[in-house]
């Protein structure tokens, strides 16, 4: 068995720093581009860069520190499989007045009335639709699980790959407003 490689820390800022500049600009220019006003503007885009940029610079450290092994981090184990099966959960689809709507909650909350309602259809389509946004996160939740040795950092960093797919949706989708 190969041993785990360390995770350098300032490959991770660095990659960071500059996938976070990276980002501000190219938000930058399509605020330029867009014809309403966007949400957030301006420097507000900063916290929501940053995050997404951690995120990436940390899976991308991850990748590069575990290059030689990926039969190894790709083998499915219990660790793994559960979770990308809680990141698919809790994968935010949209944000909407600031709150992350997850793929979970959608499920819960319209396939398990319907199919007690004998409608299956609604039900099946949010399991699939979990699934694939399961299947999604595999990789990075084989990253993880492989590459940090120690359990609360685990925590922590799946923690900061929902942060940071809800900050990508905050720079892509933007915030939407919900009104009834």
């Amino acid at each position: 068995m190969t041993e785990r490689p360390n995770l350098s820390a300032r490959l991770v800022f660095g990659l960071a720093l500059a996938l976070s500049v990276t980002l501000m600009v190219a938000r930058a220019i399509w605020e330029g581009l867009a014809d309403p006003p966007i949400v957030p503007r301006g420097w507000a885009v900063l916290p929501f860069a940053f995050l997404l940029g951690l995120g990436l610079a940390v899976l991308i450290g991850l990748g590069w520190a575990n290059r030689h092994r990926w039969r190894a981090v790709m083998r499915p184990n219990r660790g793994r499989v559960i979770g990308a099966l809680v990141l698919g959960f809790v994968t935010p689809m949209v944000v909407l007045s600031w709150l992350p709507w997850i793929f979970g909650g959608f499920w819960l909350m319209l396939g398990l009335p319907a199919l007690q309602n004998g409608d299956p259809a609604p039900f099946f389509l949010g399991l699939l639709l979990t699934g694939a946004a399961a299947l999604f996160w595999y990789l990075p939740a084989c990253l993880i699980v492989s590459g940090i040795r120690r359990r609360w950092l685990r925590v922590a960093l799946f923690a900061l790959m929902f942060w940071a797919a809800y900050a990508g949706i905050i720079m892509v989708l933007e915030n939407q407003k919900f009104a009834l």
